[in-house]
């Protein structure tokens, strides 16, 4: 069996797959070959937009679409990366608070 699918127009059938394989002709048979993901650099953040970003989130957790927009053309990041600090944001104070909740002494004095 060559893997050519009729119902994918001659294609090879596994062409369609969500994997990141790329199928291609060499020596005039289809050959698969996979692609691995490009590693993304982390890029940090400086102070001045830690402390802005913490400015904003003090003042609203959660920003509207155009909100995001002016704010990460302000401090020169994209907006995904506005949006998942804040989303990181968000997570900490949950952890905190309830962190606090659980090692509060209760009415009664004992923890």
């Amino acid at each position: 069996s060559s893997g050519i699918n009729a119902e994918y127009g001659g294609y090879p059938s596994n062409i369609h797959s969500d994997s990141l394989n790329l199928m291609a002709i060499q020596d005039g048979e289809w050959k698969s070959r996979t692609l691995k993901p490009f590693p993304r650099k982390r890029r940090r953040l400086n102070s001045e937009q830690i402390a802005e970003l913490e400015m904003c989130y003090q003042s609203r957790p959660y920003l509207s679409t155009k909100e995001r927009f002016l704010l990460s053309k302000a401090l020169n990041l994209t907006e995904t990366q506005v949006k998942i600090w804040f989303q990181n944001r968000r997570a900490k104070t949950k952890r905190v608070v309830a962190q606090a909740t659980n090692t509060a002494p209760d009415a009664f004095g004992s923890v």
